[in-house]
């Protein structure tokens, strides 16, 4: 019994608790975090990195990155190693690793906490063949990033003290995809959503993708699928009748705390979906 309580507490030491967390994040953002910890425990990183030491990131960074217990890596030592040029070949171990660390970090509520644009904070996880993975830490990843975009699509208030709940719908989308994940859990959850926010971000992205000559964004230039998988989504009638219908309905206040004062994005839902009726 000793021995079992003295492994309990092991364990439960390297895993994030609520107080590691912003104020209103979800317990399924928390606990989705604690699962990839415990998926990808067995992973293990050795010298070298896979990152440019000779102009990126630094040395002493680096060795700490190998030789410290992973929730001691700080935001500098993330942000250095992901930001760093590195083969494009990523080695599984290597990032798996550090993956339950990158999303902690994302899940206080900004994913430049970890790479310069939210499009490519994931970037690396894309870059081995997801074969590679174990049932278990496909499990755990797929639960943390819907559960990261489901905290989007509900946000509500909250947009107005965390950056990646004021992302556009393009930005996550693409690093999901960057990231060697399928966008279709994503598209399923955001079509069923019915908040103000869901439905006007779903008029910005309709607008701008109908605006002749817009490419989705620019991070996903080298990945015409994703695009086409968007574009495709989109054009569905029944969804776009879904969100039209919320639009349609959502009072000034809704607007206002969906859009903001920004006439540029007001104005693309309009163009997309049209006029309230109440107005």
């Amino acid at each position: 019994m000793i021995k079992r309580e003295k492994k309990m507490a092991k364990r439960e030491n390297y895993l994030p608790t609520a107080s590691d967390f912003p104020a209103g994040a979800p317990l399924s953002v928390m606990e989705a975090v604690r699962d990839l910890y415990e998926a990808c425990a067995t992973r293990r990183v050795v010298w070298p990195l896979n990152a440019c030491m000779s102009c990126c990131m630094d040395e002493h960074l680096a060795r700490e990155m190998c030789d410290w217990s992973l929730r001691l890596l700080t935001q500098t030592h993330i942000y250095e190693y992901q930001d760093a040029a590195h083969e494009a070949q990523q080695d599984a171990d290597e990032y798996l690793h550090f993956l339950p660390r990158v999303a902690e970090l994302i899940s206080h509520g900004d994913a430049e906490l970890v790479r310069h644009s939210t499009e490519i904070a994931l970037d690396r996880l894309g870059g081995f063949d997801h074969a590679l993975l174990t049932a278990d830490e496909r499990a755990a990843i797929a639960r943390w990033s819907l559960s990261l975009w489901r905290w989007w699509l509900d946000a509500g208030d909250e947009r107005e003290r965390l950056p990646i709940l004021n992302e556009s719908a393009d930005a996550l989308l693409v690093m999901f995809g960057l990231a060697g994940l399928e966008l279709e859990p994503y598209l399923r959850a955001w079509e069923v959503s019915s908040t103000p926010w869901a439905a006007a971000q779903f008029g910005v992205l309709y607008a701008e993708l109908n605006r002749l000559g817009k490419a989705l964004n620019a991070f996903a230039d080298d990945k015409p699928v994703l695009e086409v998988t968007i574009r495709a989504w989109v054009h569905q009638s029944d969804i776009y009748l879904h969100f039209a219908s919320i639009w349609e309905q959502m009072s000034d206040r809704e607007v206002m705390k969906a859009l903001g004062d920004s006439p540029y994005m007001q104005a693309s839902v309009v163009e997309a979906l049209g006029q309230r009726a109440r107005q």
